[in-house]
């Protein structure tokens, strides 16, 4: 290619990067002030109430309407989406690999994942009693790794923190249904 053809054809581009508006600089003062503030996502796992952006640990926050979004029935079809954990339903799961249940399971084991349903631990038996849905839940912080410094020695896993929504001074309703034909379950 000789120099006449390479100006040639470098020369509308050069015309369109003069005329650019430089990078930073907004074409419209109005589109400023049309930015979209997303709200702050508040961690209560650790006990402090931190932002997500200041939270060290490996946490994984959903609120109740992406739950619903996803047509998540309980805390266990939410275990089943999020990365790192695992479910089979009626109280068993694992956070990055370790079950709840520990190393044995018996009657008599202790949780090594502790859930917390607004602000009270579950033992063993609520967890398998499957009294865990995703109706009217506000958050859900799936807490992964050792919590036990700010949840307790049942937390060596991690913890689940699910907080409900708060009530409401004006009337509302919820209502969630299901419909099915032959063997629905």
């Amino acid at each position: 290619m000789n120099t006449r053809t390479y100006l040639r054809r470098s020369a509308p581009l050069a015309a369109c990067l003069l005329l650019a508006t430089p990078p930073g600089h907004a074409q419209n003062p109005a589109s400023a002030s049309d930015a979209t503030q997303l709200d702050t996502v508040t961690v209560t796992g650790e006990k402090l109430g931190r932002s997500i952006a200041d939270t060290a640990t490996s946490v994984n926050v959903t609120s109740g309407l992406d739950m619903q979004r996803e047509g998540d029935q309980d805390l266990y079809d939410l275990l089943r989406r999020v990365g790192n954990t695992a479910s089979t339903g009626f109280g068993d799961f694992s956070i990055r690999g370790i079950s709840n249940t520990g190393a044995y399971s018996n009657s008599r084991a202790q949780p090594v994942a502790t859930i917390f349903v607004d602000g009270v631990a579950l033992d063993s038996t609520a967890q398998q009693a499957g009294a865990l849905s995703a109706f009217d839940v506000e958050q859900v912080e799936i807490l992964r790794g050792p919590q036990s410094t700010s949840q307790g020695r049942n937390s060596l896993a991690g913890a689940i923190v699910m907080r409900s929504r708060e009530p409401e001074t004006q009337p509302d309703f919820y209502v969630r249904g299901e419909l099915g034909s032959r063997g629905y379950t």
